[in-house]
């Protein structure tokens, strides 16, 4: 029997757009892409309690994120699902 909990799962493909400066190759000389190898996913897993509670697991092909990459992307979520940005 279940006890209230939902779970979802979603992906996104966040390939930018052309080419674009390569990173994590130290000091240089910098490169940019040619072609793709591989696409990028943007993956959450979200699970619901049966209080209402929310947990998002979000991952990202990438080498890191910035800051303020990181900060919009909190603020989208909350417009998004109404999820509070303090809990992203």
């Amino acid at each position: 029997m279940c006890c209230g909990i939902q779970v979802g799962f979603g992906r996104t493909d966040i390939m930018p757009i052309g080419s674009i400066e390569l990173g994590g190759l130290g000091n240089g000389p910098f490169r940019k892409s040619e072609n793709i190898l591989d696409t990028l996913y943007a993956t959450c897993n979200a699970i619901t309690d049966s209080e209402g509670q929310t947990l998002l697991l979000i991952t990202m092909d990438l080498h890191h994120a910035m800051q303020g990459m990181v900060a919009d992307i909190r603020k989208n979520i909350t417009a998004a699902t109404g999820i509070p940005v303090s809990t992203l």
